[in-house]
């Protein structure tokens, strides 16, 4: 049966199932669902979930397809955790980076 999926069907439920995932993901997480939020972790999910398939396919494309779209799968769930760390540090101006000299004591 593996022989007979074509490459693009693969790319396709990598994206879908990592889509859902995310999604699945979101809704789990108990914040406020919106279009945008949705959308927006179903684009992002499933884009690391085709990213993961796209650089995996021609390793595990041979012997264990199925593999291959349940890693992307998993990467779909971890995808909406990523996303969050992202929108909050953006929201809250950035990273500041402060590099202090440490002070000099004097122990004369």
């Amino acid at each position: 049966m593996q022989d007979n999926l074509n490459p693009i069907h693969v790319f396709i439920a990598c994206f879908s199932l990592a889509s859902v995932a995310g999604i699945s993901s979101l809704v789990r997480s108990g914040k406020e669902l919106t279009v945008r939020t949705i959308l927006a972790a179903g684009c992002y999910s499933g884009l690391l979930g085709l990213v993961i398939g796209l650089l995996w396919y021609n390793y595990f494309a041979p012997a264990n397809i199925f593999f291959l779209i349940g890693v992307s799968c998993l990467a779909g769930l971890g995808g909406v955790s990523l996303i969050d760390v992202i929108v909050q540090v953006i929201a809250r101006g950035g990273v500041n980076i402060l590099i202090q000299p440490k002070d000099k004591k004097n122990d004369d």
